[in-house]
């Protein structure tokens, strides 16, 4: 009876014409009904309105298509296409439902009303966060690292870079620490100042179907880097009709951003093609257009004043650089025969960024000698130079990335073969700096034609002095080529009435990197991996693997998973895993050039503040980081109307030996241990008359193996679903919470709970929340994101006693099909209009001791504060 009473319930339909894929979310949202289907039906369906019960529905939506449908049970609606029948093989009718065979087709393409999944990773575990190509369309960033801040796993949600770059940094391990994939295979890391990871902001977001992230050990097959997570993109790979994008946006001040993207597919019966091109740019933000370093006397939040010579060197600086990116993406597939295909991608990026500073600093002892010296001994003087212009650094990066594979499947096995190719160059040029050794020659002349006075702001420069104290412009050059052959075979064996899931592959890389101030570097990687899943009952199974390195300049690294997983019931299941994993350092963090840069810093054996030269790099060898990670969790999913998704995750994960970049108030709250990576002036006779050292000249920061780090905490995830007289309502809640992060910053340092308190190398909240709520209506979708982080400790090298308030960011965005709305205009079919503003209210970055001569947590915190959007997207039919 209840059966009955189910499979005759009636819904209220509300669903317009639209391409299949979306007319199926939109049946799966308004009935609660899943829907696989063997392929992508190339079609247009609807539009379906009224009372109907889901098999009247769904035959509704087929009636105009060559499309069937079958009940499997309660849950599932199998579509099934009609296929030729082979007369001679023609065998008499069974009752009962179709069988599913994967050999069917070679990779079938798995969609469910509810959210389309493109192919997920191929590991032990499934993603446990996904967004599809309907998720990016509505949050609609500009670029692909944007989508990043959705996730509560992400303590840094903000960039970090003043170069623009975009890095995946799951739980605040660094930047090496988490994997990215493409299309499911391992993309190398970028080159220049990457620190090991790859920059996701060179992909153009027109060509992303969808992103996936694992956060648990998968070590085994994607290497042993992953000791924070996993982040896989998938390129688009079916585009039904082409599609035209444009967006427009800016904040106040700058940041004007412009996106025009171009795609389109073709398909056919054994061949599917597809190309993306996209063009981005955006001006850059200059700090003078924000508050916060257009004054950095920041004694009226109870701070210390970072002028020099009464201007605030920040307000030159870009809060964000100016960006031009070119980017074609192309992708294919071949079906070579029945269970054979094909496949080749090509990513093509070209882009340039432009950051600017401020105008040199005279930071540094003018001997007696100096004619406008007017106090008769050598003494410190701190001056900017506008006269001499912002400095700028021009970075040019290059990224060939193409693939070529086959694959092919048996009746319950699928392997692959993939040979990759990633080339990238870059060359960053410096201009408008000043030539040292020229400027201590011009400080120290007693002939008043020929020397620099610094000490008069109101006298008059001499262009031709300055011209020739200013340096030619730098030029640095990076290259990187680095070739992957992978293969990888899985399926299942057969012992006895049980069936062990296997996988098994190897692995070969050859990378060559060179940099033009340093000796080129290579490096070659064989690996082997394997791992079994062992059904211990029916419920239950227990998965295992291993994988081995083989590291040119290393030697072998070993990396191991263990996975428990029950499954009672088809929508609930709980998992255990851990894993040790053994890293080499990367080509990248090995190959940093030594160079020298200024940066105003607070002496805390002087009491001043002050700029010195900061000394960053590499030195000649890294010891490799070993990694212990454990995760154990639920997910429900019920079969309730409202509740669509519970899940909770506990996770712990231990570092050794990792690679951290000293910090520079680390280094100089504990001179007395690290003094010979700080350089002082020698002392003046005021200065030994009352016991203090010598002016600040320069630190050494460079690359160091730098001890432990430990971290854990629980991951909390909700989703519900409901109809409501206003529409279909989608809620999501993403909730971290961290428990503990200890680390030691340097050798020798105890380690330290960094959670809740202010960092330079990157705050950790206590925890971090974000939710979205999302109206679908007819007409399109009203969707609002909120990103929360609570109030957590101030800290300048020892606690300053004052809270960073809590901040809560909302996200703004609407969606309207114009079609639906203006069906009499034939020009606007398939043409969707999208209004976004981030950062609703306009609020600032919290001021921040943390932050020194920034004046906020660069790592919580964002100069941008209101952007506003609007997205015109036409799809021809």
């Amino acid at each position: 009876m209840a059966a009955a009473a189910t499979t005759s319930a009636t819904y209220r339909l509300n669903i317009p014409r639209q391409p299949a894929i979306d007319a199926l979310k939109a049946f799966k949202r308004q009935t609660g009904r899943r829907v696989i289907s063997i392929d992508e039906p190339p079609f247009e369906l609807g539009p379906v309105m009224g009372s109907y019960t889901a098999e009247e529905a769904l035959k509704a939506l087929l009636r105009s298509t060559p499309l069937g449908f079958t009940m499997q049970d309660d849950a599932f609606i199998i579509l099934t296409a009609p296929r030729p029948v082979d007369e001679r093989a023609r065998a008499p009718a069974r009752r009962g439902p179709p069988t599913f065979r994967a050999e069917t087709a070679p990779e079938p393409t798995v969609v469910v009303s509810a959210k389309r999944h493109f192919r997920k990773v191929p590991s032990s575990s499934s993603a446990e966060i996904t967004f599809d190509r309907e998720d990016i369309e509505k949050r609609s960033p500009s670029q692909t690292g944007s989508l990043l801040i959705n996730l509560s796993q992400q303590p840094f949600p903000m960039n970090r870079r003043a170069n623009g770059a975009q890095f995946a940094e799951l739980r605040g391990l660094g930047f090496d620490a988490t994997v990215v994939t493409l299309n499911g295979r391992r993309v190398p890391p970028t080159v220049g100042e990457s620190a090991g990871s790859f920059d996701l902001s060179l992909l153009p977001i027109g060509a992303i179907a969808g992103m996936s992230v694992e956060l648990e050990p998968t070590a085994v097959e994607f290497g042993p880097s992953a000791a924070g997570g996993l982040v896989n993109l998938e390129l688009r790979k079916q585009i039904a009709k082409p599609t035209v994008e444009i967006q427009y946006g800016g904040s106040d001040g700058g940041a004007t951003e412009r996106l025009v993207g171009f795609a389109a597919g073709l398909g056919g019966r054994r061949l599917t093609s597809s190309i993306v091109l996209e063009h981005f740019d955006r001006a850059p933000l200059l700090g003078a257009a924000r508050d916060r370093w257009r004054n950095q006397d920041y004694r009226r939040f109870g701070g210390s004043d970072y002028r020099i010579d009464r201007a605030s060197v920040n307000s030159y600086y870009s809060v964000l650089p100016s960006v031009r990116r070119n980017s074609v993406v192309a992708s294919s597939n071949l079906q070579l025969a029945e269970r054979l295909t094909a496949f080749g991608e090509l990513l093509l990026t070209d882009r340039q960024v432009r950051q600017q500073f401020s105008p040199p600093v005279v930071s540094q002892v003018v001997p007696a000698s100096n004619p406008y010296n007017p106090f008769d001994t050598e003494v410190l003087v701190s001056r900017l130079l506008p006269e001499v212009g912002p400095r700028r650094r021009d970075t040019q990066t290059t990224l060939v990335r193409s693939v070529v594979g086959i694959k092919g499947d048996r009746p319950s096995w699928h392997w692959e073969f993939a040979a990759a190719n990633t080339q990238e160059n870059a060359r960053v040029v410096s201009s408008n700096d000043l030539d040292q050794q020229r400027l201590d020659e011009a400080l120290a002349q007693s002939d008043p034609s020929r020397a620099l006075n610094v000490f008069d702001p109101a006298s008059p420069w001499d262009q031709r002095l300055l011209e020739q104290i200013r340096d030619s412009p730098g030029s640095t050059y990076f290259q990187s080529d680095t070739t992957t052959l992978t293969g990888t075979l899985r399926g299942e064996l057969g012992i006895g009435p049980r069936r062990i899931s296997t996988l098994l592959g190897g692995e070969w890389e050859h990378t060559h990197s060179a940099m033009s101030t340093s000796a080129p570097l290579q490096r070659q990687v064989a690996s082997a991996f394997a791992q079994l899943g062992i059904p211990l009952t029916a419920s239950t199974t227990l998965s295992a693997g291993s994988r081995i390195d083989r590291v040119s300049d290393v030697g072998d690294l070993l990396s191991s998973q263990l996975a428990l997983e029950w499954q009672p019931l088809d929508s609930f299941k709980v998992r255990a895993a851990s894993g040790k994993s053994v890293r080499a350092a990367s080509l990248a963090n090995l190959s940093q050039p030594a160079w020298l840069f200024q940066t105003g810093v607070f002496d805390p054996a002087r009491q001043e503040a002050s700029v010195v030269d900061v000394l960053v790099g590499s030195p000649a060898r890294l010891e490799p980081v070993t990694a212990h990670t454990f995760t154990a969790g639920f997910s429900w999913l019920p079969e309730a109307r409202w509740l669509r998704k519970l899940g909770a995750k506990y996770w712990r994960i231990r570092l050794d030996d990792r690679i951290t970049v000293p910090s520079l108030s680390f280094l100089l709250a504990h001179e007395n241990i690290y003094s010979d990576q700080i350089i002082r002036s020698s002392t003046t006779e005021a200065d030994q008359a009352i016991g203090r050292p010598g002016p600040l000249r320069r630190i050494d920061i460079t690359r160091i193996n730098g001890g432990r780090l430990e971290t854990h905490g629980v991951d909390l995830q909700a989703s519900l679903d409901a109809d409501t007289s206003l529409g279909n309502v989608t809620t999501n809640l993403a909730i971290t919470v961290v428990d503990k992060y200890s680390s030691a910053e340097l050798p020798g340092l105890p380690q330290q709970d960094r959670a809740g308190i202010a960092n330079p190398y990157g705050t950790i909240p206590r925890w971090r929340a974000v939710a979205s709520i999302e109206l679908q209506r007819p007409f399109g979708t009203v969707a609002t994101t909120l990103r929360h982080v609570p109030a957590y400790e101030d800290v300048y090298i020892e606690p300053t006693g004052r809270m960073i308030p809590a901040q809560t960011l909302v996200d703004l965005k609407v969606a309207v099909d114009l079609e639906h709305l203006f069906d009499r205009f034939l020009g606007l079919r398939g043409s969707r209009l999208t209004l976004g503003v981030e950062n609703v209210f306009d609020e600032p970055a919290r001021f921040a001791e943390v932050g020194q001569s920034a004046g906020y947590d660069m790592s919580q915190g964002d100069l941008r504060q209101r952007f506003t959007f609007v997205k015109v997207t036409h799809e021809f039919r």
